[in-house]
């Protein structure tokens, strides 16, 4: 399980690399469309659709890295108030519960983008398969980040 943990780590710095890229071309591509309206006169209307498929890689890479990190969301004055081995099984509970949520994501989207691989958008001309494709990849990290977070679960129960 060490090399899961090596790989998921590795797996959330290239995520982590990744969301910041793409923030970044989000930022300059609307700051130039904006200056290049207001001062030229002039539209990128492809601007749009390429920010609008980097919002949805942005949504979903940021999604499965905070499962990844453990960052879901519970009510932790009512979780703090259980007892550790109450909250290890809520906790496991938790991760069957995503499990089951991410093949879901992961199967519909596969399927989605088998969907979408023959429209293209109308201004970049790109298949709308990069539109799906986070969807799919959600699932299949979020499963691996999910794994590795029930396995430190159960280790962490063994401890106790």
């Amino acid at each position: 399980m060490a090399s899961l943990s090596r790989f998921n780590a590795v797996l959330q710095r290239i995520i982590v690399k990744l969301l910041a890229g793409m923030l970044m071309i989000m930022l300059f591509s609307i700051v130039a469309e904006i200056l290049m309206r207001e001062m030229a006169d002039i539209n990128f209307d492809w601007v749009i659709e390429l920010n609008r498929i980097l919002f949805v890689w942005i949504a979903y890479l940021g999604a499965s890295y905070g499962f990844g990190r453990g960052t879901h969301i519970r009510v932790e004055f009512i979780y703090e108030k259980l007892n550790p081995s109450l909250r290890k099984w809520l906790d496991l509970g938790i991760h069957f519960i995503n499990l089951v949520f991410f093949l879901v994501m992961g199967v519909y989207g596969y399927d989605m983008i088998h969907f979408g691989r023959t429209n293209v958008f109308a201004t970049i001309n790109v298949s709308y398969l990069w539109l799906y494709l986070p969807i799919c990849l959600f699932g299949l990290l979020s499963i691996l980040f999910t794994v590795e977070n029930v396995w430190k679960t159960l280790l962490c129960k063994e401890a106790d």
